[in-house]
């Protein structure tokens, strides 16, 4: 090894975690490197100094909370995953709209004409192309629109 492992590969080769060519060449390297045998030993002190720690009795209903909070609990998983069913009910929205916008007939308003008259008319012509238009009551309009001198 050219450089030094970290804390977290010496701490590996310590429980003898690593592949054994790595638990090798770790080996090797702590045999020439007094910095990573100084590492190496603090680690053993710390696992001596925890095992003489008490072992603190666990309640009785430990796994019953513990296991609330697992992924496997379908109220917990759905809680997790919602915004990302709202997210994707969003991009669907946004799709949509999008399609009916780009879809949707160019229909050039005009400008507004001078006199009331016209402008009540055209009005009138364009409300006809409206879904819900009453085009009874919009043809009549303009029957008497057309009959005004």
């Amino acid at each position: 090894m050219k450089q030094c492992p970290t804390i977290n590969k010496l701490a590996e080769y310590q429980t003898e975690a690593l592949a054994n060519r790595e638990q090798q060449a770790i080996h090797q390297h702590i045999t020439n490197c007094t910095v990573c045998q100084r590492e190496l030993q603090a680690l053993e002190s710390t696992v001596q100094l925890l095992a003489t720690l008490p072992v603190p009795a666990l309640p009785d209903n430990l796994w019953a909370g513990v296991a609330q909070h697992l992924p496997n609990n379908p109220r917990i998983a759905f809680r997790q995953r919602w915004w990302k069913a709202l997210a994707g009910a969003g991009v669907a929205a946004g799709i949509a709209i999008g399609l009916l916008v780009m879809h949707a007939p160019n229909a050039r308003l005009p400008i507004a004409p001078a006199s009331a008259s016209a402008y009540v008319a055209d009005h009138a012509l364009l409300s006809s192309q409206d879904t819900f238009a009453d085009r009874a009551s919009i043809g009549v309009m303009l029957a008497l629109q057309r009959s005004e001198p």
